[in-house]
């Protein structure tokens, strides 16, 4: 502490007795302590400074005797306390400012404000958002003016004691400002950016019944210096996945791949996952700029294993198995659960058997199947006994509730009286656990438990059938519905309120297409139920539509469409002027004609060097064909968006193409696989290209009009085998993503989507390009 010094004295006696006393000389007193055993608190003495270390030793003994109790370790109860008044120091120094206060009649307010940045652990704390906590007085007197107050919105939040008398002054004069470091010296936990306390400050506001009476907006800059957005930093978006109560992005900037997710406990607040970076949510792109942002600001970095693709992916899965884990807890939270049998060794129970019955819910779809066979029992891990669940459906890592010893003292409990609250005691232990589908490998685990007695008690019961819980939940959805038209027809209700329940209802039934696969990779969906769930629109990785080009071309452009095409080529043409050629032999730069002479030169130069680097790579170059005339200016400009689309969609890509001889393809689908595989070759933008034949006969494109290239590859798919070959043979062309297109377009190439996307390669219909 300043100004002060802390020791720890050891005494020797006489009968070779070791005593440890901790004392703190501070200005002209000495401090000690001692632990009262009765009541396990900690009371401190002092008496006045002697003039040596060792008087004033055995004047605090004297006074004091109790202080002999301590213990070697006593020092650090001095240090814990040297720290916790450094801290309240630093508190109280900060400087404060008010931006915005929401006042309301009744007392009730909600403010806005910003400390200077503290060193250390508070540093990441420097903006708050106050509220009174409710069931208060918010009018108090002078004389009781202390009461609880929130520092920030959400469920994870912390209320301090606040002189509210004081507080209420300093809302109404700037000229008292300096004293809120002193009234607000509990306040500690907030947030750590402008943004998330301006989101925070509306929240609050927003969730009161009737509108603030007065808002108040002093104009103050912050008292910390807010980070800039870097605008300049690029923005990607790949992917995005609803989870249970929140959202997740995952995007890429410079090479590197993120994932960002909102909070669920702080509604508005979107973080870096696995990192203490956190802003207020504006929208995708621009909240992504701000995180990388104070990210650089805050001189944090991810390592660049930790921001590569596979890395990326593999925690952006890891985050979607969670969530999925997450709902099914959730679920067995509110189930109804069945303890079939105890198995004891020696009197003491080794092993307990259960089965989980969920309620219907919109927390999972109902085609998902339940895990409703539950396991724990005691076994030696390492040499140590704990309390384990030998059989899982997922490889999550797990923590049980209780130790072996409370483990068995519930279960002990339990079998000695069955009542409501012995029985919650036992429940409460297995509903951490995950479960499995299999009752068979349950029941062995089971048996092969060493034991010498089994007790039986709610026996056996099944998981109820996929009918009976549609059913369920559409009973439970009317029957609420119908209790809020009754409340509506006596006045007590809106109709608005009516039809936000139906919009609610509705959306509560749509899920996301990354839940879906998971259900169908893991078993805990099947196929033929996967089609049933209605799942939300991913704008960031759905699949691709195409606008034919023959299409394109029968659909003339509107002028307004013209000018909008002729501008951005004209921007194009300026971001990437052509420079000046190589230097002629006379020492200057060439001059040309005109600059139709130095664009074909250019575009020659450019002809050889793409010619040089595909005979490099061992890919033989097409033939140049004649020119192709268009008959309008808008049909070359379709023409030349089309190019531009597909060049860049193919790019990383490889195109599967369905072929089934007994269903022949129309001319309109031939056109469109025909036009597209150019762009998906080797030697242009793709990775390559694979004709599949989901018909036992030997593969044939000739009667379709399509030829096989030189790298281009077929497959027959009659066999589980065939399966691994597509997928190997995607893998040596080192594709991303692959696109599908064709016919039958059905049970197989499901498969082969859900096998790709195990793997970590995405998958894509390609519309227009299907035929039924």
């Amino acid at each position: 502490m300043d100004k002060g010094i802390d020791h720890l004295a050891k005494l020797t006696c006489k009968n070779d007795n070791h005593y440890y006393t901790p004392i703190r000389i501070i200005e002209q007193t000495a401090i000690s302590f001692y632990v009262d055993d009765k009541k396990d608190k900690t009371t401190w003495v002092s008496i006045d400074k002697k003039r040596t270390i060792n008087a004033s030793i055995k004047a605090l003994i004297k006074a004091y005797p109790l202080v002999l109790n301590n213990g070697p370790h006593s020092i650090y109860t001095l240090n814990e306390d040297d720290q916790k008044h450094r801290k309240a120091n630093r508190l109280i120094k900060r400087k404060w400012k008010i931006h915005e206060v929401a006042r309301w009649a009744d007392g009730f307010f909600v403010a806005r404000l910003s400390c200077s940045g503290t060193k250390g652990e508070l540093d990441h704390n420097s903006q708050f958002v106050l509220y009174p906590a409710l069931f208060q007085d918010y009018k108090p007197s002078v004389s009781e003016s202390n009461r609880n107050i929130y520092t920030k919105h959400g469920q994870w939040n912390n209320v301090v004691k606040v002189n509210m008398h004081r507080l209420e002054i300093a809302f109404k004069s700037d000229s008292v400002w300096d004293s809120l470091g002193e009234i607000l010296q509990n306040v500690e936990y907030g947030y750590d950016t402008e943004n998330e306390a301006k989101v925070g400050f509306e929240y609050v506001v927003g969730k009161q019944d009737t509108q603030p009476t007065r808002v108040i907006t002093t104009g103050k800059r912050n008292a910390k210096r807010q980070s800039g957005i870097d605008k300049t930093l690029p923005i990607k978006i790949i992917d995005h996945y609803y989870c249970h109560r929140e959202e997740a992005w995952l995007f890429h900037s410079n090479e590197r791949y993120y994932i960002m997710r909102m909070d669920a406990q702080s509604p508005g607040i979107i973080k870096l996952l696995n990192k203490g970076v956190s802003t207020g949510f504006i929208n995708e792109e621009q909240s992504a700029r701000q995180l990388l942002t104070n990210l650089t600001s805050k001189n944090q970095t991810i390592s660049d294993s930790d921001s590569k693709y596979d890395a990326c992916v593999e925690a952006w899965q890891e985050m979607i198995k969670r969530d999925v884990y997450q709902r099914y807890f959730i679920t067995a939270l509110s189930a109804n659960w069945q303890i079939v049998e105890v198995a004891m060794l020696k009197g003491a129970p080794i092993a307990v058997k259960a089965i989980c019955l969920p309620e219907v819910s919109n927390v999972l779809p109902v085609q998902f199947n339940t895990l409703p066979y539950r396991l724990l029992r005691i076994e030696d891990i390492n040499e140590v006994e704990k309390v384990n669940e030998p059989v899982r459906s997922n490889d999550l890592p797990w923590y049980p509730k209780s130790s072996v010893k409370e483990f068995q003292s519930t279960l002990l409990s339990f079998l000695d009286d069955d009542t409501k609250e012995s029985r919650k005691a036992v429940i409460d232990v297995l509903v951490y656990t995950c479960g499995t589908l299999k009752s068979k490998k349950i029941n062995e685990a089971f048996n092969s438990t060493k034991h010498d007695k089994i007790i039986r008690i709610d026996g056996d019961a099944c998981p109820l059938p996929l009918t009976h819980n549609k059913s369920r939940i559409s009973f439970l959805y009317q029957q609420q519905r119908e209790r809020l038209i009754e409340r509506i027809e006596r006045g007590a209700l809106n109709k608005e309120q009516l039809v936000t329940f139906d919009e609610h209802v509705t959306n509560s039934q749509i899920f996301s297409k990354h839940l879906v696969d998971f259900g169908l990779s893991r078993g805990l969906l099947i196929q033929k139920h996967a089609t049933e769930i209605n799942t939300y629109l991913n704008k960031f990785r759905d699949d691709i539509s195409v606008d034919l080009i023959h299409n394109v071309f029968k659909e003339a452009l509107s002028p307004e469409d013209n000018q909008v095409a002729q501008y951005q080529n004209n921007a194009d043409s300026q971001n990437n002027s052509i420079k000046s050629t190589k230097i002629s032999n006379a020492g200057r730069k060439r001059i040309y004609k005109n600059d139709k002479e130095r664009k074909r030169l250019w575009a020659r130069e450019h002809r050889k060097k793409l010619k040089a680097k595909l005979l490099k790579s061992g890919i033989e170059p097409n033939k140049p064909g004649p020119t192709k005339v268009y008959k309008s200016a808008a049909e070359k400009q379709a023409a030349y968006r089309f190019r531009k689309k597909w060049e860049k969609k193919a790019k990383n890509s490889a195109l599967l193409v369905f072929i089934n001889n007994d269903n022949l393809l129309s001319d309109k689908c031939i056109d469109s696989v025909e036009l597209l595989l150019p762009y998906y070759r080797t030697n242009s933008a793709g990775c390559g290209i694979l004709f599949i034949s989901t018909y036992k006969e030997k593969i044939s494109i000739s009667p379709l009009g399509l030829d096989l290239y030189k790298h281009d590859s077929s497959i027959q798919l009659s066999a589980a085998a065939d399966y691994i070959n597509v997928i190997d043979t995607v893998k040596n062309m080192k594709a991303i993503e692959v696109h599908f297109a064709g016919v039958c377009l059905s049970e197989q190439a499901k498969t082969l989507a859900t096998l790709f996307k195990s793997d970590g390669i995405s998958t894509s219909i390609i519309n227009h390009c299907v035929c039924n």
